[in-house]
């Protein structure tokens, strides 16, 4: 199934509803223009669309801040530069989930040069932002990451792929300039 949802910039899109699904929008010009919307089951492809994806990065921001907020510790804001690296490891822990990359480097090689400090937080299983960071939570070292309070920006990236271990991989990424 797939829901009709209203953009911030007010136009509306199609979100599928159950992870795998991807929309495709048919125009066809007849007498009467009308659009059609089909629902397709696509596997082993990325999960959902920008607007998703937005939204979970800016659910995973606010359980963050939630957690940090309870010790007294300022809040992360979201870097799109950091959500971009943790997208590339997200691609890549489907293939390799280990905080070393499939070629063997450390996952920081992905930082170009950017960011001073940075740490990341992996996952492979959790269904949606708050589980994933009730699971993040639930572990030490990913923990030490969330509260650490040096890191100001964070970034975080999610894929879904049915062919695949876990199914849904998460990556947070953190750091400074």
């Amino acid at each position: 199934m797939a829901e009709i949802v209203r953009q911030r910039d007010g136009q509306f899109a199609v979100r599928p509803k159950k992870s795998g699904d991807f929309c495709v929008t048919a125009h066809f010009q007849t007498p009467r223009p009308e659009t059609k919307i089909y629902l397709i089951h696509a596997v082993g492809v990325q999960n959902s669309g920008e607007v998703d994806e937005q939204t979970y990065q800016e659910e995973v921001l606010h359980f963050v801040n939630i957690e940090r907020r309870k010790r007294n510790l300022q809040p992360l804001q979201l870097s799109e530069r950091l959500s971009e690296f943790a997208a590339i490891r997200a691609r890549e822990v489907v293939i390799f989930f280990s905080h070393r990359r499939p070629d063997g480097s450390d996952f920081h090689t992905v930082n170009i040069g950017k960011f001073l400090e940075i740490g990341e937080n992996i996952n492979g299983g959790a269904k949606n932002p708050e589980q994933v960071v009730q699971s993040w939570m639930g572990s030490p070292a990913h923990r030490a990451n969330i509260l650490y309070p040096g890191y100001k920006y964070m970034g975080v990236a999610h894929i879904f792929s049915s062919n695949s271990k876990y199914g849904n991989y998460w990556v947070q990424w953190f750091g400074n300039f």
